[in-house]
């Protein structure tokens, strides 16, 4: 199956998935592109099951959302095993969403060579640079939590951070404005060594690694009274993989009262 969006830079695939059989697979690609992305007929249920154990069981949380390859135009195919019955097979399109930035072209963002001169580039200071590694680009689909439109996409920033124990479980750390709700972080991928080349450059690192497994939401601060002040904007998150080599995790103080 073809999908167009005239103009689009990208666009991802809202996908409604009520039963795969086991050993499927689905497949996307965008036209002339050298790759395809791949993800189990089991990863797809499992994110639905995710959001559904979250308490989401609307339409919206029924959907898992294909990664943005880039162009107007992707192609998804749906594999099952041949001794499977496909009358077992039940998948819909009900919704896709059209990027007008191609996220795979990073400096599109225009965000590498916008920051004001009061503003240090990261690669000209060797704290920073190294700071910059626990630091990831997300991109995700709102749901209409959160202050997000269902079904448009967005861009934020997270952080990856290291508990006590430095066990490695990939914490991260994001603002509730961002992802407010599991079906959103279910959605998430994440950019990471988004960041100049060198210092003053202007050009995108050219070794951005992107992780599109999404993350499972833990606790977001929680919503206050009418005419209250706004107590805290925090979405905390452990990541469903690994990030890619090379990064880092921040510590945290913790402080005491006063």
């Amino acid at each position: 199956m073809r999908f167009l969006s005239p103009g689009a830079q990208g666009m991802r695939l809202g996908i409604l998935a009520s039963t795969l059989p086991f050993g499927s697979k689905l497949r996307f690609y965008a036209d002339n592109a050298e790759k395809l992305f791949e993800v189990s007929g089991l990863e797809v249920l499992a994110t639905i099951r995710r959001n559904a154990e979250a308490g989401d069981f609307s339409d919206a949380g029924r959907i898992y959302w294909s990664p943005n390859l880039g162009g107007e135009a992707v192609t998804m195919e749906v594999e099952v095993p041949s001794q499977a019955d496909t009358a077992t097979v039940s998948i819909a399109i009900p919704v896709l969403s059209h990027a007008t930035v191609d996220i795979r072209k990073l400096d599109s963002l225009l965000k590498i060579g916008e920051s004001a001169s009061c503003n240090l580039d990261v690669p000209c200071t060797n704290d920073h640079n190294q700071l910059s590694q626990s630091v990831a680009l997300m991109d995700f689909v709102g749901d209409g939590t959160g202050g997000t439109t269902s079904g448009a996409s967005y861009v934020c920033t997270g952080t990856l951070l290291n508990d006590r124990m430095s066990t490695g479980t990939p914490w991260f750390l994001s603002a509730k404005h961002c992802i407010a709700s599991q079906t959103v972080a279910s959605t998430l991928y994440t950019f990471w060594f988004y960041r100049s080349s060198s210092c003053n450059s202007g050009v995108v690192n050219a070794g951005a690694k992107v992780l599109t497994t999404g993350a499972t939401l833990l606790y977001v601060s929680p919503d206050v009274a009418t005419g209250q002040t706004l107590k805290g904007d925090a979405s905390f998150m452990r990541l469903n993989s690994t990030p890619p080599s090379g990064h880092i995790r921040t510590d945290i103080e913790q402080r005491g009262p006063g």
